[in-house]
């Protein structure tokens, strides 16, 4: 099937309107222009597909971004309360240290022996 054949089928396909179907007015003019309608019509159809797509990435994305945002703000909590259990850590283990060496002077009761 040729070019010309196509557009012949697309054009039958195409529903005229009643007036021009029952004058019998099917002129090489009147096929050009439902052509060219159907034509406008289907790059509507693509630029509206196109649009849809876009605005499908863009959420996308923003939905990427949110997600990121919210993935580093926890990593950011993680490391401070990673911090603050550190510290925590090192003055407990400071203060026993402390405690049992001024517990052990204080209540010395072992005595050393004499050198002989």
């Amino acid at each position: 099937m040729y070019r010309n054949e196509a557009v012949d089928n697309q054009i039958r396909t195409y529903d005229l309107p009643e007036r021009y179907k029952l004058s019998g007015y099917y002129s090489k003019h009147l096929k050009h222009n439902i052509t060219l309608a159907q034509n406008v019509s289907m790059q509507q159809t693509r630029i509206n597909k196109t649009i849809e797509n876009l605005l499908f990435i863009c959420e996308k994305q923003q939905k990427e971004e949110e997600e990121r945002r919210l993935k580093d703000e926890w990593n950011m909590v993680s490391s401070v309360m990673d911090r603050i259990f550190l510290i925590i850590y090192i003055l407990v283990n400071i203060g026993i240290v402390v405690f049992l060496i001024v517990h052990r002077v204080r209540h010395e009761s072992f005595v050393y022996p004499k050198l002989v």
